[in-house]
């Protein structure tokens, strides 16, 4: 009788978790289906960039609250803290945060576009901040590219060396600017603030408090890209069997599709990464906190507040013992090690784009915006073929996202 009791009780709740289970699970493919199609063009994939900053802030926000010595869910925290209620969910494509809640705030017509604006212009702050670094290297390797063909055409071998010694500039300030801008992209993407980007001194107690931990992020960075690599250039250096009768607008529409499905690869492998960055650096900043390694000061104003906010224990720096200093001896050792391997990790990472490029050659596009890295837009139809030269609209993007950041600047968001 009393089983049948118990089986009584529990049927309502069972069906109650199964149909949330169900939800949850439509939510999780429409976000992944509109993620994967938004990486299939250059202009969309702004918005994927946008959306993995806010998911990076919410990840980061979780792992935070478990460190918390304050008791209750991270569901009931974020709740009750006025803005940081948008954290209840991931983050959304078109819809504000809690539509159904927050519709009458904002007008239904602007509630139905607001994650759509903030991812643009998040994504928009993000991407200008990542190219600021890797531009550079990207403009020397398409410098060094046609220095090497011309002079191998016009035979000018006194010159021969004008091409290999500026890729290896490149290669080298590329490599150099993966060893900071993880950290910096995960930075600006747990406190919100393009600035944050920029606080070299903080971002560099960040990578040396986790060293081996960027290690292993640059060894996925290389891993993760592999595949994208191959499906890069399967149409040309694999020799894809294509039927012979197969017309122009035809070939035009087979590869937009091909490269269209790859997406459904690069932007798990986009989010992936991106989540992985922002879980080292909140892990090395609450470590630093608590070691007394970073004053309150030296935070963002939003740390500031989340910390105050779940009690973080902050300032209980211990004097080193024999332990603390042991390790320091084979840290001194270690720590040349751990750059050079994570360097050679990122060298791997540059020759794919240069294989790449040898197999299937993209003027302009391949050399400044790798998928993993800028933008997750995965589209490589030749220009040849859908006239016109790709790469032309980078000088266009690069305005309006200088455009976006003034007028962020100006006119502060109001989530």
């Amino acid at each position: 009788m009393s089983k049948e009791v118990g089986t009584q009780s529990e049927s309502p709740i069972v069906p109650a978790a199964r149909a949330g289970c169900i939800w949850r699970t439509i939510v999780l493919l429409w976000k992944y289906l509109v993620g994967a199609l938004f990486c299939g063009g250059l202009i969309p994939a702004v918005m994927v960039v946008g959306w993995s900053l806010r998911l990076v802030q919410r990840h980061a926000l979780s792992l935070w609250w478990e460190k918390s010595p304050r008791s209750g869910k991270f569901q009931d925290f974020i709740q009750a803290h006025g803005k940081l209620s948008r954290h209840s969910h991931w983050p959304n494509w078109f819809l504000r945060q809690n539509f159904l809640q927050t519709r009458r705030e904002l007008g239904l017509f602007r509630s139905l576009f607001h994650s759509l604006w903030t991812n643009i212009r998040i994504g928009s702050l993000g991407i200008f901040n990542t190219w600021v670094l890797t531009a550079p290297s990207g403009l020397l390797w398409v410098f060094a590219w046609y220095s090497g063909w011309d002079n191998s055409f016009n035979k000018g071998y006194e010159q021969f060396w004008v091409g290999p010694t500026t890729a290896w500039i490149g290669i080298i300030i590329y490599i150099a600017v993966m060893l900071y801008l993880p950290a910096a992209q995960a930075r600006q993407a747990v406190t919100g603030n393009w600035r944050a980007f920029y606080d070299f001194a903080l971002i560099r107690k960040i990578v040396k408090r986790r060293r081996l931990a960027f290690l292993v992020l640059a060894g996925l960075y290389s891993a993760v890209a592999l595949p994208a690599f191959v499906m890069r250039i399967a149409p040309a250096g694999f020799g894809l069997k294509l039927p012979a009768e197969m017309t122009h607008p035809e070939l035009v529409n087979w590869l937009q599709n091909y490269y269209l499905y790859c997406s459904f690869y690069v932007f798990p492998a986009y989010v992936f990464l991106r989540l992985a960055a922002g879980r080292i650096y909140a892990n090395a900043m609450a470590e630093l906190y608590e070691a007394g390694e970073v004053r309150p000061e030296e935070l963002d104003a939003f740390e500031q507040g989340i910390f105050r906010e779940m009690d973080l224990p902050g300032e209980q720096a211990k004097p080193a013992g024999i332990d603390e200093n042991a390790k320091g001896c084979v840290g001194f050792f270690m720590r040349p090690g751990i750059v050079i391997i994570t360097s050679v990790f990122w060298f791997s990472f540059v020759a794919q784009i240069f294989v790449a490029q040898f197999v299937s050659f993209d003027p302009i596009v391949t050399w400044i915006n790798q998928p993993l890295v800028q933008i997750p837009a995965f589209e490589y139809v030749p220009a040849h073929l859908k006239g016109g030269v790709r790469g032309t609209e980078f000088p266009f993007m690069l305005a309006a996202f200088w455009l976006i950041t003034v007028v962020t600047k100006l006119f502060p968001r109001r989530d």
